[in-house]
């Protein structure tokens, strides 16, 4: 794209007339000019260059004409190449100014534009890597978590499994047993494991289990319908260790209370 085309640019948007085109004289040629002590200045072949005295022009690029005036250039702007100017031309004008640039000056554009990006595309770099890595951590750990709920499984199903091959069913005692049990408040429970506890009260194959919400009691209550397995008067109790810790065997605060069924304290 040539100074023609910019020219008929200029015409096309209303800000030239063709009898100022006409009137120009001298070359048109692209200059950058700076604010100095003498006003704004600009070089053309070493010569300094100045605005004409009766024309109006700021900092920047400008396509101008020039007239020599002794030992420096006089200049009259023609229009200012700033982002609005660039933003007036069509795609395949910019595409056409982006290709003569790239052709022209490839050499010295390529290092100003290896510094000016690269510290943006470190940074988008490192922040996809950071996401990545945050979202395989997350997965990593839900992994984990499932590893280890189905490691509590396989363990609760080892010790079903144990019992019900090794040992027989031992014959549920007499009703009267458990209610002279119930009544001499002579229940004794307790914690073999972490997720397992034992009482000779424990005879039924299934019990409801509910834990209150402070996580300190556990009420107990045989149902043919219930979740939690009874074996050998041992209750397993999947996730008892999450809520309650465990060192060693010990015996457990108990009571019976009729409306609700056995109280344990852990």
């Amino acid at each position: 794209m040539n100074l023609l085309d910019f020219q008929r640019l200029s015409i096309e948007n209303g800000e030239l007339d063709e009898s100022e085109i006409d009137s120009y004289c001298g070359k048109n040629i692209l200059l950058n000019f700076v604010k100095t002590e003498l006003g704004l200045r600009s070089k053309f072949n070493n010569v300094a260059v100045f605005p004409r005295a009766d024309v109006t022009m700021s900092e920047g690029t400008w396509i101008c004409t020039l007239e020599k005036s002794k030992d420096f250039y006089r200049a009259t702007p023609v229009r200012k190449m700033d982002a609005s100017f660039f933003m007036e031309l069509k795609r395949s004008q910019k595409d056409e100014i982006i290709a003569a640039l790239w052709n022209d000056y490839k050499e010295e554009l390529m290092p100003e534009l290896k510094e000016k990006y690269l510290e943006s595309v470190q940074d988008d770099i490192e922040k996809a890597v950071a996401e990545s890595t945050e979202s395989l951590n997350r997965t990593i750990e839900e992994l984990r978590e499932e590893k280890a709920e189905l490691e509590k499984i396989i363990e609760a199903n080892r010790v079903i499994m144990e019992n019900t091959s090794s040992v027989q069913e031992a014959p549920k005692e007499p009703l009267e047993v458990q209610k002279e049990m119930i009544l001499s408040s002579s229940i004794v429970v307790k914690r073999v494991s972490p997720d397992m506890i034992s009482s000779p009260f424990f005879t039924s194959h299934k019990y409801f289990v509910h834990v209150s919400h402070d996580l300190k009691t556990l009420v107990i209550q045989p149902h043919d319908y219930g979740t939690v397995i009874c074996i050998n008067n041992i209750l397993l109790l999947s996730g008892l260790g999450n809520i309650s810790s465990f060192t060693e065997e010990t015996e457990l605060q108990s009571e019976y209370i009729p409306e609700k069924g056995l109280v344990v304290h852990l």
